[in-house]
């Protein structure tokens, strides 16, 4: 057994009108029936939070997880699912022994709209879709650049011009994670799911503008929740330390009074004396 892990993000409206990715990362031991037709995660650990230019912090957070949960030296390979972002790949040149896996619900989609356009311009139905299907399944990255070449000469829209490029460029940079999944017993990802529970349902499904503190703080709360923690006792202690940490400063204040300095006067020389009560000659 070794560990899976998943990653995905959720674009947050915020208050100034931009949009920011709030990111997700689950780490699991694979899946187990819990009904005829469902599947459920096993030790399942979740992690959230902005990260903006700092996805490494993130990383560092899952692989010091990883270090307390398992024996990473004993790991043969960690398996790391996402949608081939920039941030994702990043857990592979951090994490040991980890292998990309490109999800089947990115890559259909990538397909999906490198194709259509071009069985709707022939009048075919599928077959552009079915050949990158091919070509991916002989390992043939040469057949996939001839698609798109080909491709370039027709009268298409500049929109669909322009997504042709895009989805060229994701699958050749993606090829590697794509084959890791073409040629294993790649089980899928269902980050989507995740994402759609564990985040949008509260911070992106309804028209809401967040600030980012407050964005970050929910992700957190519901992740930490959904690991196991219990929020009514972690405020509880909060509020216990924070009454500490004042009984604390009062009480300081309280030596710093009784600790003042009052000048005395002996002869023609000055003493400083501690102020414990009046000083008596």
């Amino acid at each position: 057994m070794f560990p899976y892990i998943e990653a995905d993000e959720d674009h947050v409206a915020m208050q100034d009108g931009s949009n920011q990715q709030m990111r997700l990362i689950y780490v699991h031991e694979g899946q187990q029936s819990v009904g005829k037709r469902r599947k459920a995660l096993m030790g399942v650990r979740r992690f959230a939070g902005f990260y903006k230019g700092n996805s490494d912090e993130l990383w560092y957070e899952v692989f010091d997880y990883l270090n307390s949960a398992y024996e990473v030296d004993k790991i043969e390979e960690i398996s790391l699912s996402g949608d081939g972002a920039t941030w994702i790949k990043m857990g592979a040149q951090i994490l040991p022994r980890c292998k990309l896996y490109l999800d089947k619900f990115h890559l259909e989609k990538a397909l999906r709209q490198a194709a259509t356009p071009i069985d709707s311009y022939k009048g075919t139905k599928d077959e552009y879709y079915w050949y990158l299907k091919d070509a991916i399944s002989m390992d043939s990255l040469e057949d996939i650049n001839t698609f798109f070449e080909s491709a370039a000469g027709l009268p298409l829209k500049k929109t669909q011009e322009k997504k042709l490029g895009e989805m060229q460029t994701y699958l050749v940079s993606n090829w590697e994670s794509i084959q890791n999944a073409a040629k294993s017993g790649y089980q899928g990802c269902s980050a989507e799911g995740h994402v759609s529970h564990v985040l949008s349902s509260r911070l992106s499904s309804r028209p809401m503008g967040w600030s980012t503190v407050g964005a970050e703080n929910i992700a957190r709360m519901r992740v930490f929740v959904l690991n196991g923690g219990d929020l009514m006792g972690y405020f509880a202690a909060k509020e216990k330390e924070k009454k500490k940490e004042a009984r604390l400063v009062r009480l300081e204040k309280r030596i710093v009074k009784k600790s003042r300095v009052y000048p005395v006067k002996q002869g023609s020389i000055s003493y400083a004396t501690p102020h414990f009560g009046w000083y008596k000659s």
